[in-house]
């Protein structure tokens, strides 16, 4: 085995190692979490010194278009609405590897569990 190699394997351990205790700490965190929202109303914080603490808040909001089509009337709804490009259908349409052409690579290269 190569030093890289070598290298690759001592650090694949060690990431590994640190994924399963973050997934550890992540369960707890979860827990305290919901132990903390029986205990704290939402809007409210709890500081241990000042500036260091948690605060609970409310839920995202997310628009729902089939909620506005249920809330709306359809002159409404229709005005809210716009076309956009869809990539269902372009996969479905579109040649070969068109839609990959289509969508360039974000971020940076990622390591993952095999």
């Amino acid at each position: 085995m190569t030093s890289d190699n070598q290298k690759a394997v001592e650090l694949a351990t060690e990431y590994l190692t640190a994924m399963e205790q973050a997934a550890k700490h992540a369960a707890i965190a979860k827990d305290l979490a919901a132990m903390l929202l029986d205990l704290v109303p939402v809007g409210e914080s709890v500081e241990i010194v000042p500036g260091v603490g948690i605060k609970v808040q409310a839920p995202s909001r997310r628009f729902d278009g089939e909620v506005a089509r249920e809330l709306l009337t359809d002159e409404e709804f229709e005005a809210i609405c716009e076309l956009v490009p869809s990539v269902k259908l372009a996969r479905k349409l579109l040649p070969g590897n068109t839609v990959d052409m289509m969508s360039p690579a974000t971020g940076r290269p990622s390591v993952r569990i095999l």
